[in-house]
């Protein structure tokens, strides 16, 4: 543990304090609630216990340890590989250049979309099987291609190629061969606005341009096309965009109100829907400007829009379902200075444009589907009944940390349309403009265009941008899990999963339905998604179980990591007499307050905290001697009544070097109470002591104190 806290230490990203604590795996007999355990290794979706949840970001950090993973036979199904395969060249009998380890044909392919012109193919080590197997359980080892001259013979290999484009072209779908004019073969601009506006207490009228319709905040009915879940609160803007009443009143002055607060009855968020065929647009809002998240706690059919804070934002949206819909992402954000839980917002929307650009996105080409079947990938276990906790998702493209990067990110984040597909049917893929506008005027008029994107791709003169990304569309927030073809689930179950018949229902145990996005938060409070973390709580099954609901699905995972519900006094090595099994774990301690001590301290043996030591090692400080030092605290045995063995009060010594890595056992007589200072030397009084040690020592508690004294003690013996 001490080796393990010095390495992190010397991380260059390493934070300039990081601690660790050392807890027994048992609860002593004292302890007044057995089942409650210092060790929060248990993960809670519940805001209500914010204060107990280990930090999400960094929860598989703790997880990826021998004590807590779980292995066991991995097999997956019901995705047709074989178009794909027939898709590709192959070169039999050569091989290729691959300076990647050993990974799966999903993988492969995630690293071809996220490095096209590196990643160009794959390795197979084929011992003479038929080429069908290569995307079967039995395939044996793949190995990433890239790009080198090309490849050399050996039999006991063949060389797979991608094609040049694994896309469709956009021509094929309808895509705008020029956005002159008007490229958009439908349109639906809405404005938001109150019933009756007034200013100053007068009523005035809003004038909106042709084309416009407005928004009321009445409930979606089919015969107007579009509305909110529930009756949704307007509003007019006094002071941006434009002023009320200076120029004409437009599609700009109304506004919706509160929006990020607004719950409709049944406890779920508003949302605000819209009747269109289905197919690829152009979804561009105009926010109120205000600095905050709003890129965060909005989606645009499940869709991350533009970055930053500006007014104006475009992007590139799929509807597949027959309605657009404006959702809010339901996300909390954990604050690193008060640890408390706070929503993401969704601040309030002026207007909406939508501008159908083809008949769909992009897919991808000969992409590996479901079809009729279910795609499902499982872990059986080697014991029957195996209990299951945490179980981490990890997709093609997300941000996660490790033990050697933290607190950075282990691995960049690389836009790929293949997270997309985790949540919904259809491979679609495509890079487009994201855009946010910004200008200099001192209410803004420039950013507020409805026509942004199409004078971008025309090349037409526009206002500044903020910025612009190309980047495939990011999937957000929540879907409706009411649609039986998104989302997946996890479940446990006795019974595997087949290549015919799917996942059986028969005694399923479902840890999750997964219909929502994961946020990681980087060093710089950008958010990016994250490992999709579920909690199992340790219900039990022999397999372990992923699977995509619906048909014509593509399940492209890049790992999955299964852990045990607590760890296993038996996994732990065996300690010496009179010690407890003992594990560590590494923490960030918060940073103190006048009200919030970093550290919690008790004195009450009852509570599972009293028997567990924090470490911490910060920058060394050599302090110079105080001329007239206060005298020590005398130094406690006696805990609300209970007596500490004099073995335990002498192993706890301060005087022992932390080098002698002796983990601090806390043990109360069982006899009659003896006053165990009698037994040591007075300091300064014959005491000999080991050299000053290069680790710091941990910070004292008031109680008990860290240091003996010849003091008289307040306790009679």
């Amino acid at each position: 543990c001490f080796q393990d806290l010095t390495d992190v230490a010397h991380n260059r990203n390493a934070v300039p304090e990081i601690a660790m604590n050392v807890v027994p795996l048992d609860n002593p007999d004292l302890v007044a609630l057995p089942n409650v355990m210092n060790i929060p290794l248990n993960f809670t979706d519940d805001l209500e216990n914010q204060n107990i949840r280990w930090p999400p970001d960094t929860l598989n950090i703790a997880l990826e340890s021998p004590l807590m993973r779980l292995t066991g036979k991995v097999t997956r199904g019901g995705m047709n590989w074989a178009p794909f395969i027939r898709s590709l060249t192959v070169r039999r009998g050569h091989k290729c250049h691959h300076p990647r380890p050993e990974d799966t044909l999903e993988n492969i392919v995630q690293y071809a979309f996220e490095q096209p012109t590196y990643y160009l193919g794959f390795l197979w080590v084929h011992e003479n099987r038929d080429l069908k197997e290569v995307y079967g359980n039995t395939a044996g080892k793949l190995y990433p291609c890239v790009r080198t001259n090309n490849s050399r013979p050996s039999s006991s290999y063949h060389t797979f190629w991608f094609p040049r484009n694994l896309m469709e072209s956009p021509a094929t779908v309808g895509w705008p061969s020029s956005f002159s004019g008007n490229p958009f073969s439908a349109s639906y601009k809405i404005s938001f606005q109150p019933k009756n506006p007034k200013w100053d207490r007068k009523p005035f009228s809003i004038n909106l341009e042709p084309g416009w319709k407005v928004d009321n905040g009445e409930v979606y009915s089919d015969a107007r096309g579009y509305g909110w879940r529930c009756k949704q609160d307007m509003a007019i803007e006094t002071n941006q965009p434009r002023p009320v009443p200076a120029l004409a009143t437009n599609r700009s002055v109304g506004r919706t109100e509160r929006l990020n607060e607004r719950f409709c009855a049944d406890g779920k968020l508003n949302s605000w829907e819209i009747a269109v065929p289905n197919g690829a647009y152009a979804a561009t809002v105009l926010h109120e400007r205000v600095r905050g998240s709003i890129e965060f706690g909005c989606a645009l059919e499940n869709t991350r829009h533009s970055r930053g804070n500006m007014a104006t934002r475009s992007v590139v949206v799929e509807v597949k379902d027959g309605k657009f819909t404006l959702s809010q992402t339901g996300e909390h954000s954990t604050s690193y200075v008060d640890n408390l839980q706070r929503p993401t917002t969704c601040d309030d929307i002026f207007w909406i444009k939508l501008d159908r650009l083809a008949t769909r996105l992009p897919r991808m080409l000969n992409a590996p589907t479901s079809g009729r079947k279910q795609a499902w990938w499982q872990t059986e276990f080697p014991s029957a009944s195996q209990p299951v906790g945490a179980v981490i998702i990890e997709l093609p493209s997300v941000v996660m940390m490790s033990f050697a990067s933290f607190p950075g990110s282990a691995r960049r984040y690389r836009p790929n349309c293949m997270n997309r597909w985790f949540y919904e049917p259809g491979a679609s893929c495509m890079q487009t403009r994201n855009l946010a506008i910004y200008g200099t005027g001192q209410y803004f008029d420039e950013r507020d265009d409805p026509d942004i994107l199409r004078k971008i791709y025309a090349g037409e003169p526009t206002p500044r941008m903020h910025r612009e990304y190309i980047q495939y569309q990011q999937p957000w927030g929540s879907y409706n899990i009411s649609n039986p073809n998104v989302g997946a689930v996890v479940s446990l179950s006795d019974l595997p999963c087949t290549e015919t018949g799917g996942c059986p229902k028969t005694n399923e145990k479902i840890c999750r339905v997964i219909a929502e996005t994961s946020f990681f938060r980087d060093r710089s409070l950008h958010r990016w998604e994250s490992l999709i973390k579920i909690d199992c709580k340790g219900q039990t099954g022999k397999y372990l179980r992923v699977y995509l609901r619906g048909q014509n699905r593509v399940l492209m995972m890049r790992r999955v990591h299964i852990h045990r519900p607590v760890v296993l006094p038996s996994q732990l090595a065996t300690p010496a007499p009179n010690h407890r099994k003992s594990l560590c774990y590494g923490v960030r301690p918060r940073v103190a307050s006048e009200t919030t001590p970093s550290f919690i301290t008790t004195d009450d043996p009852t509570d599972p905290i009293f028997y567990s030591t924090c470490y911490t090692r910060s920058w060394l400080i050599e302090w110079l001697p105080l001329s007239k030092a206060d005298p020590p605290v005398p130094r406690k045995f006696i805990f609300n009544g209970e007596c500490l063995s004099c073995q335990s009060f002498r192993e706890t010594d301060p005087s022992i070097p932390i080098s002698q890595n002796k983990t601090i056992n806390w043990y109360f007589s069982t006899d009659k109470c003896q006053n165990c200072k009698l037994e040591l030397s007075p300091w300064g009084e014959g005491k000999t002591r080991d050299k000053p040690t290069p680790y710091p020592t941990p910070n004292p508690s008031p109680y008990p104190s860290a240091y003996p004294s010849a003091y008289p003690s307040a306790y009679p013996s």
